[in-house]
């Protein structure tokens, strides 16, 4: 038993003698791992508070952008509430007869356009300049006033013979689509034609000869 307790007594003076020897590589080694589990948890809880701010960004940076569209919404609705509240207040009556005036002074702008738009056709040449030098001319705005002598429906475009002047020996071959007239051109019909030259245009007569004449691609088509 003396023996035993003796063994117990050196191992115990044996490992204090250890501890006091190496007391600061022990101490040394102790903080190392403190610090290290002091690191870990530290970088651990700065990872969650960047990926926390980021997301928050990114939360604020989309409400931002809600917030701006229902603004723009709400400004676009707000335009819309002011130009429409001076007809809410009129009376049906009151209502419909604005509406006939913004139509009629559309149609009045329009006109007024379309009257601009035809200037540019009084161009000046002459048939027989679109008979002598038909390509020089191809491309230019024209405008005749004449007797339709002849009209062909196509599935697409409609051609008339124009005798220019009422001068059957001055003969325009006219081609155009009918949106452009409100009413269908006839054989007989008096009429003033502006469109663009479109150099020479051949067709065969009844007789089975070959006859070349001007051509011309229609805009505008005026009843005289």
């Amino acid at each position: 038993m003396n023996n035993v307790e003796e063994n117990s007594e050196k191992r115990e003076n044996k490992y204090l003698s250890f501890v006091k020897k190496n007391k600061i590589i022990i101490i040394t080694v102790i903080l190392g791992v403190t610090s290290f589990g002091l690191l870990v948890t530290t970088t651990h809880f700065y990872d969650k508070a960047t990926s926390f701010e980021n997301k928050y960004k990114k939360v604020e940076t989309e409400r931002s952008k809600v917030t701006k569209e229902k603004n723009k919404l709400f400004s676009d609705y707000t335009t819309y509430q002011t130009k429409m509240k001076k007809y809410e207040e009129l009376s049906e009556n009151e209502a419909k007869q604005k509406l006939e005036e913004l139509e009629k002074k559309k149609q009045k702008e329009k006109e007024k356009q379309e009257a601009e738009e035809k200037k540019g056709y009084d161009s000046g040449i002459t048939y027989e300049q679109l008979s002598r030098e038909p390509n020089s001319y191809s491309g230019k705005k024209i405008k005749f006033s004449g007797k339709v002598i002849q009209v062909s429906k196509g599935e697409d475009s409609i051609r008339l013979r124009l005798a220019v002047d009422e001068n059957y020996k001055k003969i325009i071959l006219v081609e155009y689509n009918s949106s452009i007239v409100k009413k269908n051109v006839l054989e007989d019909d008096k009429v003033t034609i502006s469109g663009i030259s479109a150099g020479e245009i051949s067709y065969k007569a009844t007789s089975g000869a070959t006859i070349t004449v001007p051509g011309m691609l229609a805009k505008h088509i005026d009843f005289n």
